[in-house]
């Protein structure tokens, strides 16, 4: 293998250790190099994370340069990873490849026009599909000229939903009259958090209990801020039902391992639900494998490192949690600085982390056993 192509392959695969947060263009050229240079090998790690990746921004430039490859073993892989997306990650596919790839090829609008009447087959999942990704949905019908069928017309364009639409329900949940009538609506039509909570004006404890009741554990986790904002966190009784939706949530296998961690520092939760949190992110890190060998990491704290030292600190949670052999975590500048915990959850390492600091000059250094040094140059 060539240095180029190595280097290549190193940097797609450093990138998706990032969270983009939207800034997607900075990887464009980067996923259009290697997928030039190595094509086998970019198809089978879209693939691959679209099944193991937890960054949705990944997901979304993956599919968008499988759908723009000259390559049809590629656009059929976008195609079929498309029709896995909500509607809102769709409109972003199709956006990022008008915007970065400058072009937006025939098999796209096939790909869309499939995702679409499939979902208008089944009105139920387009109730569903319309009642979260309504904005979305509206683009794409309109940006790619795609006739919408009649209830798909109805709901979106003409704001005139069937009474058996749940965008219906959620006209007759603004006109309720009564808490209690608010929640048999809610709970009967499943109606998600962010949707209802715009359509009820006051949030009773009545409402705040047929709201969590519907929730999954992922939405239950993304909403916690607004939860608490809205007084659920000191409710003893809606505190008792959060609790036991969390620790549903380190049983389902549709959580984000590190959203859990985000949601409690976003919330300034109290440390009761903080420690339920941590534990979440803890039970779901460890269900992605098992590390057999001695394993070293090496972390990066020269000057402008902040992220470094945070992304290394998740990577030592999440190979000490899953390792049966011993790990080494040291970080380095002009000198390595080794890093214990005392134990192996995310709380036991942000304790070892937390007088660590970026800063300092640079130099590489490679690290073998507990002691030993060796020293080369950077």
């Amino acid at each position: 293998m060539s240095t180029t192509e190595n280097d290549a392959r190193l940097d797609l695969l450093n990138s998706l250790l990032t969270t983009p947060h939207r800034e997607l263009s900075q990887f464009a050229e980067m996923h259009q190099f290697i997928m030039t240079l190595d094509p086998l090998f970019y198809g089978h790690l879209a693939v691959w994370y679209q099944n193991k990746g937890e960054v949705r921004d990944h997901h979304e430039v993956f599919i968008a340069h499988l759908l723009t490859s000259d390559l049809p073993e590629h656009r059929e892989a976008g195609f079929v990873l498309l029709q896995k997306l909500p509607p809102y990650q769709v409109a972003r596919v199709i956006n990022f490849m008008k915007r970065q790839c400058h072009k937006l090829p025939r098999c796209a609008r096939t790909a869309v026009k499939h995702y679409l009447r499939t979902r208008e087959r089944d009105p139920a999942f387009f109730d569903k599909a319309a009642l979260r990704g309504h904005k979305a949905l509206k683009q794409l019908y309109a940006s790619l000229h795609i006739k919408p069928t009649e209830r798909a017309d109805a709901i979106l364009f003409k704001n005139q939903p069937p009474t058996d639409s749940l965008a219906y329900a959620l006209k007759q949940l603004s006109k309720a009259a009564t808490p209690a009538e608010q929640a048999r609506l809610i709970v009967a039509h499943k109606m998600p958090y962010t949707i209802a909570v715009g359509a009820v004006k006051t949030l009773t404890p009545t409402v705040l209990v047929a709201l969590i009741n519907a929730m999954s554990s992922q939405e239950l986790i993304n909403n916690l801020k607004s939860l608490k904002a809205r007084g659920a966190l000191s409710h003893p009784e809606i505190k008792k039902l959060i609790d036991a939706k969390l620790e549903q949530a380190q049983k389902s296998g549709r959580v984000s391992a590190y959203k859990a961690k985000v949601a409690a520092e976003v919330a300034q939760v109290d440390n009761e639900t903080a420690a339920k949190l941590a534990q979440i992110t803890d039970v779901q890190v460890k269900k992605h494998g098992t590390i057999y060998r001695t394993t070293a990491l090496l972390i990066d704290k020269s000057a402008s490192m902040e992220s470094a030292i945070e992304v290394g600190k998740q990577i030592a949670a999440l190979i000490s949690g899953v390792t049966t052999a011993d790990l080494f975590v040291y970080a380095f500048d002009t000198m390595p600085y080794a890093i214990k915990s005392k134990g192996k959850t995310l709380q036991d390492w942000e304790i070892a982390f937390r007088h660590l600091k970026a800063g300092g000059g640079y130099q590489c250094w490679l690290c073998f056993g507990d002691d030993a040094q060796t020293k080369t140059s950077g």
